[in-house]
């Protein structure tokens, strides 16, 4: 799947059993790519926290957040939801 820096709005159920989304795909430009994703409080409270791969510039890691520290969250912890387990960097333009 892929998806913009610039999403604001994820419905409830969107992902709903879609249980076989491992890798999501970041379209941006930002330097900081992996910053980008973690300060967008709904990226990161549906898909999970990215964390840098050593070696890798343009892939991260993604692990889901526990319940209790996703504050104020409209979203649920389901075993019905994706745990999406890679985060690739998509540039819109070339360097």
């Amino acid at each position: 799947m892929r998806i913009g820096d610039t999403v604001q709005f994820i419905g409830q159920n969107s992902f709903w059993r879609q249980l076989n989304l491992k890798t999501i795909e970041f379209v941006t430009d930002e330097e900081d790519w992996i910053g980008t994703w973690n300060e967008n409080i709904l990226l990161q409270q549906f898909f999970g926290k990215a964390t840098a791969i050593e070696g890798n510039n343009d892939e991260a890691s993604l692990a889901r957040l526990p319940y209790s520290q996703i504050p104020n969250s409209v979203f649920t912890v389901s075993t019905e939801l994706p745990a999406p387990t890679t985060l690739k960097l998509i540039r819109r333009t070339n360097p």
